[in-house]
């Protein structure tokens, strides 16, 4: 049976999982001429959409990502799926307008980068069949609970009003280490924050200078 990966949350940290599972996988397997599905990635985001998030969903031209777009990429981004920052032909017929139109701003509206992400969870997608790898995007979906089953199995309750089971849950819903769940920290199959600030830390010499890009939330966390 395919390995069953529960990612909890669909923004921009939801499609960095993706990118960083598919990125692993497709290193030890180059095609998978069988057919056979190896995995299968789950994704539940509670909005109609998967990519923005809360930060990227911004509709005002004003608020401005801090970051030139240049450098435009995933959290964590495949290095196996190329990352140019393009339109995608198989998303919505305005995409490519909408780049166009900012195609001479070194520092676009947030929602763009919004819009970035949604394409890069359709490209993403697209690439893990070709391994094996099956990614599905359940939009509308809030997961409300989590519990430990067995040693290599976790039940998740939606609002949905249905139960689904993983070897593998990842809480996946924002920068800042979630309340929720703590319950299950250090079980096998369960990883609470994937992308650990703390750790990060801990490669910062105290003696030198430190630069924070940003004077927002994120910055003031």
């Amino acid at each position: 049976m395919p390995t069953q990966i529960a990612v909890i949350g669909g923004g921009a940290g939801g499609v960095a999982m993706c990118l960083k599972l598919y990125d692993q996988i497709s290193q030890k397997i180059v095609n998978n001429n069988s057919g056979e599905v190896v995995a299968e990635i789950t994704v539940f985001e509670k909005a109609a959409v998967v990519g923005p998030g809360l930060p990227y969903s911004s509709p005002y031209k004003c608020h401005m990502l801090n970051f030139p777009k240049k450098i435009m990429m995933g959290v964590f981004d495949s290095t196996a799926l190329d990352n140019a920052a393009e339109p995608d032909n198989s998303s919505a017929e305005d995409r490519e307008t909408i780049y166009n139109s900012y195609q001479e701003t070194v520092f676009p509206p947030r929602h763009l980068y919004g819009e970035f992400l949604a394409n890069r969870a359709e490209q993403v997608q697209k690439a893990a069949k070709k391994i094996g790898v099956v990614i599905t995007f359940r939009k509308g979906t809030e997961v409300l609970n989590v519990k430990k089953l067995s040693e290599n199995q976790l039940q998740l309750e939606t609002s949905a009003e249905e139960t689904f089971i993983a070897n593998y849950v990842v809480l996946a819903t924002g920068h800042m280490e979630s309340s929720r769940y703590r319950e299950l920290k250090g079980s096998k199959g369960y990883h609470h924050n994937p992308f650990d600030a703390k750790k990060a830390l801990e490669s910062f010499d105290p003696k030198k200078d430190v630069v924070i890009i940003g004077t927002r939330k994120t910055a003031i966390d």
